[in-house]
């Protein structure tokens, strides 16, 4: 996959996050936990922030287990 092809992927993806938190949320929810820290894990903490609010607690703290450091220190600060 080329580079452009991979920054549209990513930008879909933070349009889709973006506009439609609650079914986001419901899709990632039927991912394995690591195959939905992949996908997040390119996008950043505002992206993230309305998603997280509609994931089951357990969901959240898998995916905090697995998402870069910095991204969860900025999506805790977000969530607070």
């Amino acid at each position: 996959m080329s580079a452009e092809v991979a920054k549209t992927i990513i930008e879909l993806n933070r349009r889709f996050l973006l506009d439609y938190p609650q079914l986001a949320a419901a899709r990632i929810e039927e991912l394995p936990r690591q195959e939905a820290a992949g996908a997040l894990g390119d996008q950043d903490a505002n992206t993230l922030t309305p998603v997280m609010s509609f994931l089951a607690p357990d969901v959240v703290v898998g995916l905090f287990r697995l998402l870069p450091r910095q991204l969860v220190t900025h999506l805790v600060a977000e969530l607070s």
